[in-house]
């Protein structure tokens, strides 16, 4: 190395030569540093991305969507967002060329991902966790194919900072649904006018990565064709052998199908083939046995067998060669196998072509690919045949070129796997391969007319595909299949030419008209041509569509006349008589498929089974069903799936359906989603709860019918809490509610009177803005919850009202006291042209009698027959002894339940006997009573509304006996029960119960309480006590009723213009209404209180029911009164208890309750015994979690520090590198005070001396 002295050189040579020195450094830096910086945003732009969830089933496409829209402002293109499909966005980007009449290129990408299982990854599948040493970025969709749509925005980002702009448009979609079929996402968008309007020429989607260094490029993709092969063969003995067991003829298929999958996986071995060139065979799965709760009957050869193949099938195999090697050599009917297409793709395009695009010189399209790789430093591989699916097939299939394409080398392909990674380097060169790709084919030179006409032809032919697929599926696809294979089979056998009468039959059957179909019966007949099976068929469901009974039975006529061949043999028999059979049903002339099911000489699992569900939804013939699908069985018919879910619904005891669950077990299709399904639907009507939810939670299924069957039945049976508590669950486990899931909910809160949730599922209702039904339910929740003022705002702002929402608000007004608005709208409906029905009715004549409007309720009773056409019945009936008992007009009651030409039930009895409680007439209180027991004599509330009659009039005896008869009986009064929603929780409050954990601050409220109500007159009504008591007694008793106590704990914590809503299972009694009305005053507050009739709205002092409902108004004791009561004038009872001379009867009453409330305590105290050992034993439980927690949490930190101390070692020999990589590059400076100043520099081992010089010398 020498040492080159630059002092001897001239000043100013010396120091421009140092100055450009060190400037061309300073710009290599600072560019290296500029081009770190922007990479690193690329990557946290990308990491960002990633850890959006849009995992299959419940992708937030909302978010990702909205992340999306970002970055294409960010990158100046214009976004547009297509929901063809309700809740699933698409977002098309576009980035305008100057020459727009050329035909565009699509970039297509994904935003949906495959499910994951977290515990298996090493990192959190959705953190896009980097990996600093390996630059691996760990994250679901990092591959498939999250990067690639990021890629696409990156491309065009940089190549729009360097000033390109395209020749043609360069379109960008991102859409939803592709891992799950991509029904919701392109299959709809390229029939969508939006996609004609793009005038797309070319579309790249998603490859595979590529283990080595060139890029794979798929040009066409396999069809899947999903098949099931069923053996059947007569049951045995373990220990018997003998030729045709069910077993024995599906695992000679089952050798077949796997030598044909050996011979095509060798041809992927040898490398003679790639994956996607051959015809993949997988077994999916492999049913037969008897199951048992322990296993498998063992020594039993089953009677049927079953297995699942998924076969993938690319677009250049012989189909028919497969097709007929599946008839002859895998499932032959020679040995008793069939078989079943769950799912057959084709694999031609819309116009008989095999869907390829073509990859050669052929394709200017490829051409232009291939040169834009080459020239960003990539290399493509052979073209492939993609071994799975891509939304490129649906553009494919209307004959557009797509390509499959993912700049990923030298990567693992790891899609849909575990650890699912991208190293961070890969990604940034796919970056520049996606903007060497997206130059070229954008640019259009001049000179290359090839191209142009070729895109030109592309642009044609994308404009007539419309019109062609218009005319195809004008044809049904049996007709076009059946075109297709007499074409292909032209040259190998002639085909005789149909009669043109059968011909013309034929396609009226498929087209219509339905009559002139008919109409060629007869000539049929005297033709002497027999019509095929298909064709009467259709004939049949034409009937059911267009036709009449009178028709069917024509064509039942003919079809026994001259009609298909025999059922036996497959002749096609059996076939028409199944369809027959199910168009009489559907008529609902059961009798008639009745008797045609009895002539039949034939029936398989299709005909029962249609039978059986007819029976089993027939009113009145349940048990039938049960009967026929034993008949069934001693048939040697095996029941399917269809079959058990329609009869589960006849099972009217827990023992039938006890042993029908235990008969699908047995079969083993309990495991069946719809099975599932109707069990329990089934256990629901029974009300089994439990049974219900023990077979929903033995379930594992992704299904949402099952989740809303287990909703609706708790909703239905009033268990509101268990409803929504499944509805969480459900949310939790990914699912989105749809329409039947919210009406569910809505019930539950309904029953509940739960407000604020209703209100957070009328955020979900708002997506199904047009469903009336959706809309009527949340209508009915807010009625029902005594909303009025979201009930009205939702009234108005309905798209549409039908006579079930005009009903609902019309009978919500009147619930809550607006019985005059009721009648308005009412009015308004009537004259609106919309016909009130039986419930509209219901509705008026309760407003009529919560209101005390009897002229109006005689009229609309009496007119409702005449005006409307609705006959009088029960429910109107008892509206009218209810307006007419609360009016006080009690006599008449009785004689209008005298003169009904209905036979009274215990209901009307029992309106009759509360107004005789109201009204305070014992004498008919007694009557009504008695009345009631003749018909229901188990019945409780009328011996407590009787013995509530008499306290009030303080016959004590006869109250007595009435509540010896129901002790004697067992029978307890239910206690009074009120509850509050609070903060998404239920507050239940029981009369003289303190047992809450605010007991002491409600007591404390309710005193304050009292005291500001007493100034405004307030004095206890003790007539409410229905217990001979010292007055103290009954005020204490009045003092602490459950309303009372929840209104002081709603007041606690109250918030400011809300009122408080209370629900309760009583009516409220006379003192607790006066006392709600002076608190509301007092507090100005609004107070809502429900009971099982009415709404009371309390506000400023009044209530909404204007004490109508208490029956006869009473004036006001005064506090003067009150005193004077309470210093003296008091009964002459309570005088002989302070005396200590009581008398025999009130000794034995005080006795009795001294000794109930002993053993209410004794109970009180075991229970609180129990729930603090409950208490103990989950304290213990939680803290060995919170130590089996810690013990995790420390080995997690142990490994966390481990970490730490692993890339600080790292980090410091990094630095230790690039200090080296510093002074090599930048030279070591010594400071040298040399004689001649000069400074010694060493760049890349050689040293230069340069000369110092200071700013003057500068």
């Amino acid at each position: 190395m020498g040492t080159k002295n630059l002092a001897r050189k001239p000043p100013t040579s010396m120091a421009t030569a140092s100055a450009t020195l060190l400037l061309s450094l300073a710009l290599l830096a600072s560019a290296a540093a500029a081009s770190a910086a922007t990479d690193a945003d690329a990557i946290s732009r990308f990491q960002e991305y990633l850890r959006i969830d849009t995992a299959q089933p419940a992708p937030d496409y909302a978010a990702a969507v909205a992340f999306l829209r970002d970055q294409a402002a960010a990158a100046g293109l214009e976004a547009r967002t297509l929901e063809l499909v309700a809740g699933k966005p698409l977002l098309v980007l576009r980035w305008p060329g100057r020459r727009p009449l050329l035909p565009s290129i699509l970039l297509n990408s994904h935003t949906d991902v495959v499910p994951s299982e977290p515990h298996k990854w090493d990192h959190p599948p959705f953190s896009a966790a980097l990996d600093e040493a390996s630059g691996r970025i760990y994250a679901r969709g990092s591959q498939d194919m999250k990067c690639v749509g990021m890629q696409y925005l990156e491309a065009i980002h940089r190549l729009r900072s360097t000033g390109f702009v395209p020749d043609r448009n360069i379109y960008i979609t991102f859409v939803p649904d592709e891992e799950i079929g991509g029904h919701g996402g392109v299959e709809p968008f390229v029939s969508s006018k939006e996609f004609k309007d793009m005038n797309v020429g070319l579309v790249l989607d998603e490859g595979l990565a590529s283990p080595g260094e060139e890029y794979r490029v798929f040009y066409a993709e396999r069809s899947p064709w999903w098949l099931t092969i069923k053996a059947k063969g007569a049951p045995g003995h373990g220990a018997k052998l003998y030729d045709g067991s069910a077993m024995e003829n599906l695992m000679k298929s089952v050798e077949a199908i796997r030598r044909f999958r050996t011979a095509q996986f060798d041809l992927v071995k040898s490398g003679e083939k790639a994956e996607g060139d051959v015809v993949s065979v997988n077994f999916a799965y492999l049913k037969a046995g008897t199951p048992t709760p322990t296993g498998f009957v063992m020594n039993l050869q089953p009677s049927e067998a079953e297995v699942g193949l998924d076969i993938r099938i690319p677009p250049s195999a012989h189909v028919e060669a497969l097709e007929r090697r599946l008839v002859e050599e895998w499932a032959p009917p020679s040995r008793n196998l069939t078989f079943e297409f769950k799912q057959k793709m084709s694999v031609l395009d819309n116009f008989g072509k095999p869907a390829m695009t073509p990859a050669d010189s052929t394709n200017p399209w490829w051409l232009l690919l291939e040169e834009a790789v080459r020239s960003a430093g990539g290399k493509l591989g052979k073209p492939e045949i993609f071994p799975a699916s891509t939304d490129a097939r649906y553009f494919r299939q209307i004959g557009l070129p797509a390509f499959g394409f993912s700049p990923m080398a030298n990567t693992p392909i790891l899609l849909h796997d575990h650890n699912e990674f991208l190293s961070k380097d890969e990604y940034l060169k796919g970056i520049g391969i996606y903007e060497s790709i997206i130059k070229t084919l954008a640019t259009q030179k001049d000179g290359t007319p090839s191209l142009y006409i070729f895109n030109k032809r592309a642009y044609a032919l994308n404009n007539c595909l419309h019109l062609m697929n218009s005319l195809f599926k004008r044809l049904p696809r049996n007709r076009l299949a059946a075109t297709r294979r007499s074409y292909r089979r032209l040259h190998t056998q002639p085909q005789p030419q149909p009669h043109p009468l059968l011909a013309t039959f034929s396609r009226l059957c498929v087209e219509g008209p339905f009559p002139a179909a008919l109409a060629l019966l007869p000539d049929l007949a005297s033709a002497r041509l027999r019509a095929d099976p298909i064709s009467l068929t259709r004939l049949v469901k034409l009937c059911v569509r267009h036709g009449t009974a009178s028709d069917g039975r024509i064509i039942h006529r003919h079809f026994a006349a001259h009609g298909a061949p025999s059922h036996a043999g497959g002749g096609g028999g059996l076939f028409v008589s199944n369809s027959l059979v199910s168009m009489y049903v559907k008529f609902g002339l059961l009798d008639d498929a009745l008797r045609l099911f009895d002539g039949m000489p034939e029936r398989n699992v299709v005909t029962w089974t249609t039978v059986v569900a007819a029976l089993a939804n027939a009113d009145g013939r349940k048990e039938e069903a049960l009967r026929f699908l034993v008949a069934m069985r001693r048939d040697g018919v095996a029941p399917n799936a269809y079959t058990f879910s329609s009869v589960l619904g006849a099972c009217g005891t827990p023992g039938v359906l006890a042993a029908m669950h235990a008969s699908t077990v047995k079969v083993g299709l309990d495991s069946d989603v719809f099975v599932r399904s109707s069990l329990i639907d089934a256990y629901m009507k029974l009300g089994d709860l439990d049974g219900g939810r023990g077979v929903f939670d033995e379930m594992v299924t992704g299904d949402l019918v099952v989740w809303n069957s287990i909703i609706a039945g708790f909703a239905q049976s009033g268990d509101g809490a268990g409803a929504l508590e499944l509805f969480a669950r459900m949310k939790d486990a990914g699912f989105s509610a749809n329409h039947g899931t919210l009406t569910s909910v809505l019930r539950a809160c309904t029953g509940m009177v739960m407000l604020e949730v209703g209100r957070q599922v009328h955020a979900h209702v708002l997506k199904y803005d047009k469903d009336l039904i959706l809309h009527n339910a949340l209508l009915d929740m807010y009625c029902k919850c005594g909303s009025l003022q979201d009930a009205d705002a939702l009234f108005c702002r309905m798209p549409q009202r039908d006579v079930i929402s005009w009903s609902t608000m019309i009978s919500g007004l009147a619930q809550n006291g607006r019985s005059n608005e009721a009648l308005r709208v009412f009015d308004l409906m009537k004259s609106e042209g919309v016909a009130p029905n039986r419930i509209t009715l219901v509705g008026v004549l309760f407003a009529c009698s919560h209101a005390g409007l009897v002229e109006d309720g005689w009229y609309y009773f009496k007119s409702m027959e005449k005006l409307f056409g609705i006959r009088p019945e029960r429910e109107h009936h008892n509206c009218m002894v209810d307006l007419l008992g609360r009016a006080g007009k009690l006599d008449e009651a009785v004689k209008f339940i005298h003169e009904m030409n209905l036979d009274p039930d215990a209901v009307i009895w029992r309106t009759l006997l509360g107004a005789c409680r109201m009204h305070k007439n014992a004498d008919l209180a007694a009557y009504a009573a008695r009345e009631i027991l003749k018909l229901e004599p188990d019945d409780q509330g009328a011996r407590i509304l009787l013995s509530n009659t008499y306290a009030d009039l303080r016959q004590w005896t006869d109250a007595e006996k009435s509540w010896k008869a129901m002790r004697d009986q067992g029978m307890k009064k239910e206690p009074g029960r009120s509850w509050i929603e609070l903060e998404k929780h239920v507050h239940v409050f029981i009369a003289g119960d303190l047992s809450h954990p605010c007991s002491d601050s409600i007591v404390q409220e309710l005193n304050r309480l009292i005291g500001r109500i007493n100034a405004l007159g307030y004095v206890p009504q003790t007539e409410f006590v229905l217990q001979d008591l010292a007055i103290e007694q009954k005020e204490d008793l009045l003092k602490y009723h459950s309303e009372k106590l929840a209104i002081a704990f709603g007041t606690m914590h109250a918030m400011e213009g809300k009122p408080i809503r209370i629900m309760k299972n009583l009516r409220i009694c006379g003192d607790c209404h006066a006392f709600v009305k002076l608190v509301s005053k007092s507090e100005g507050k609004v107070i809502i209180i429900r009971d099982p009739v009415r709404f009371h709205h309390f506000k400023d002092g009044a209530c909404s029911c204007g004490d109508y409902c208490r029956g006869p108004c009473k004036p006001l004791v005064t506090r003067r009164r009150y005193e004077e009561g309470r210093r003296g004038v008091v009964p002459a009872a309570a005088v002989l208890v302070r005396r200590g001379e009581m008398s025999v009867r009130i000794k034995a009453v005080v006795d009795k309750f001294v000794r109930e409330l002993k053993e209410a305590l004794d109970a009180d105290i075991q229970d609180r015994i129990m729930k603090e050992r409950e208490m103990q034993s989950y304290i213990a439980e939680r803290e060995r979690e919170v130590a089996e927690r810690e013990t995790a949490w420390k080995a997690e930190l142990s490994r966390r520090e481990a970490e730490i101390a692993r890339q600080e070692a790292r980090l410091k020999i990094e630095r230790e590198n690039l200090e080296k990589e510093k002074s090599v590059l930048m030279g070591t400076a010594s400071n040298q005070d040399n004689q001649d100043g000069a400074l010694e520099i060493t760049v890349s081992g050689e040293k230069y001396r340069c000369l110092r010089f200071s700013k003057a010398k500068k």
